[in-house]
C-alpha cells in the first residue's frame, strides 16, 4: 500500500510567508490554491484510496475535502499532524520566526508555544508512524514543515543534522511512500532528530 503524503494548498497567509500554528484562525484557501487542488485532484496516482487524514487546520482539512472530490469517506483528523505552535510569533512574518529560531536553536520554545521546533517535529512524525495501520492506499495532507522533513530525510546522508530552516515544500504535490519505504523513514528520521525519544 502507498501513502500520499501533501501540503495543503495556497492561502494568502502562505503567500505573505506569515505564520499560522493556531488551528481557531479560519485561513483557508485562495483562488490560486483552489486551483491547484482541482489539478492535483485530475492527476493524483491512486484512484484506490481508502484512508483520507488530514490535520486540524482549515486550509489542511479544505485540501482534503477537495481533493477527495465526490467521495463519501469521511476524512480523519489528526491532531498530530498539526502544524507546528509559534507561541508569540503567532501571524506575524516567518522570517521573525526564523531569526529567533537562528539565535536560540530547535530545542527552545518561542513564548507563549507549547513546543520547541524539534518537539514539534517529533510529534508530527510520531503521527505519521500510524498511518500504515489504516487501510490503503491513503491520502495525508498536512503542512510544509512535515513534507520539508520527509524530503530532507529521503536525500540527505545519514550523518547530516537537520538544519533549522529547510527549503519550503511545494503546495499539493504528493509525497508518494510505500508502507515500508514510510516505516523505515519515520523511524531513521526519529533516531536522527530526537535519539533519546526513540521507544517512547
Amino acid at each position: 500500500m502507498n501513502s500520499l503524503i501533501y501540503r495543503h494548498g495556497q492561502t494568502d497567509y502562505s503567500m505573505q510567508h506569515r505564520v499560522n500554528g493556531d488551528p481557531a484562525y479560519p485561513i483557508l484557501l485562495n483562488r490560486a490554491g483552489h486551483r491547484a487542488c482541482g489539478r492535483a485532484r485530475a492527476s493524483m496516482p491512486s484512484s484506490d484510496t481508502r484512508t483520507w487524514i488530514t490535520s486540524e487546520f482549515p486550509r489542511a482539512r479544505q485540501t482534503t475535502m477537495l481533493l477527495m472530490g465526490s467521495s463519501t469517506a469521511e476524512p480523519l483528523v489528526d491532531p498530530q499532524l498539526n502544524e507546528l505552535d509559534y507561541g508569540m510569533f503567532e501571524g506575524t512574518p516567518f522570517l521573525s520566526y526564523g531569526e529567533w529560531l537562528d539565535r536560540n536553536g530547535a530545542d527552545e520554545r518561542p513564548e507563549g508555544a507549547a513546543e520547541s521546533q524539534r518537539e514539534g517535529i517529533v510529534r508530527m512524525l510520531r503521527g505519521l508512524s500510524v498511518v500504515p495501520t489504516y487501510p490503503g492506499d491513503r491520502v495525508i495532507v498536512g503542512h510544509g514543515l512535515l513534507t520539508s522533513v520527509l524530503t530532507w530525510g529521503l536525500n540527505s546522508p545519514r550523518h547530516e543534522i537537520l538544519p533549522l530552516l529547510l527549503p519550503e515544500a511545494p503546495y499539493v504535490e504528493p509525497l508518494v511512500l510505500p508502507d515500508d519505504e514510510l516505516t523505515g523513514l519515520v523511524a531513521t528520521l526519529l533516531e536522527r532528530i530526537a535519539p533519546s525519544e526513540v521507544g517512547q
